[in-house]
């Protein structure tokens, strides 16, 4: 049991949000939980956590906050609404946010924060479902070294690589780089798969070629090798998750006046792949475009 430990106040219990409360909670932390679905509040107060109203009761309660949200839109309202934890923060408090949003959101949370004398972190994390209910998810973490001296242990719970990789907004870049070459490399290897495959070769071939060549990538393993092979689209990744990151890619380029082109080309994929109803499925089914349009299939 963890001993002198700050109270942890949480909002937002999707799918990693949810497994990361649930390690802090096994590590002996008590936590103040918040989402708008109370089935998902209600399972974790089933694992020991107490559930908020509000994110205003919650603030006022919690010494520590951290946030993991689908949309930035709600990030910024649940930071910099008119009732927003900005409004209600307190000297000494420390936000934590996980969500994946803009740098530039982020370093406004973080001006508006530092007003009430408490600190702020943009932590993007990075590892999917399996990784966070491990508590082994890749944490890259923009703050004061004060900050992260505060969730130092909090971050060792719920991770197993720490980066501290600098100023607020770091965090958040880092995260989006490092998704636009995952989203990138999704596009490629289904475009190229599907041509391997239209031209005759079977997809288990390729797969095991592919897999001890210079093409093999943890994404090629994780997203090509089980996914699509097992035609499991469950979502970890939803592909609206990807278009959401996407465009957050695409207007980081904009605003440093860098052609993204290829990011752009992966983003009109994951837009057509939501046309296509396939926006709450895992980033992985975006094969089924090409198999729709070249009329072949892939896997069991």
């Amino acid at each position: 049991m963890v001993k002198q430990v700050p109270m942890i106040g949480f909002i937002g219990l999707g799918r990693v949000g949810s497994l990361m409360v649930a390690n802090l909670l096994k590590a002996g932390y008590p936590l103040f939980v918040f989402d708008i679905d109370k089935a998902k509040v209600n399972a974790l107060i089933q694992l020991g956590a107490r559930g908020s109203k509000n994110i205003q009761r919650l603030a006022e309660r919690c010494n520590i906050v951290m946030s993991s949200l689908p949309q930035p839109a709600i990030s910024e309202e649940i930071y910099l609404g008119k009732k927003g934890l900005a409004s209600s923060a307190k000297k000494g408090d420390l936000f934590i946010e996980t969500s994946t949003v803009s740098p530039k959101l982020v370093k406004k949370i973080d001006q508006m924060v530092k007003m009430k004398g408490a600190e702020f972190i943009d932590a993007g994390i990075a590892g999917g479902l399996e990784k966070a209910a491990q508590g082994k998810l890749v944490v890259m973490a923009g703050g004061s070294k004060s900050a992260m001296h505060k969730a130092k242990a909090i971050f060792e719970v719920i991770g197993s690589d720490i980066f501290h990789v600098g100023s607020v907004g770091k965090g958040m870049t880092v995260k989006l780089v490092n998704n636009a070459i995952s989203h990138v490399t999704m596009a490629a290897i289904s475009e190229a798969v599907s041509l391997g495959v239209k031209a005759g070769v079977k997809d288990r071939i390729l797969y095991d070629v592919i897999s001890k060549s210079s093409g093999n990538s943890d994404i090629f393993q994780r997203r090509f090798g089980y996914r699509i092979l097992n035609r499991d689209f469950k979502a970890g990744m939803s592909v609206e998750l990807a278009y959401k990151d996407s465009e957050l890619v695409c207007e980081m380029g904009r605003d440093f006046k860098i052609p993204m082109y290829v990011t752009n080309t992966a983003h009109c994929i994951y837009e057509w792949a939501r046309v296509e109803g396939l926006g709450e499925k895992d980033y992985a089914s975006i094969i089924l475009l090409w198999e729709k349009l070249l009329g072949i299939r892939i896997g069991v």
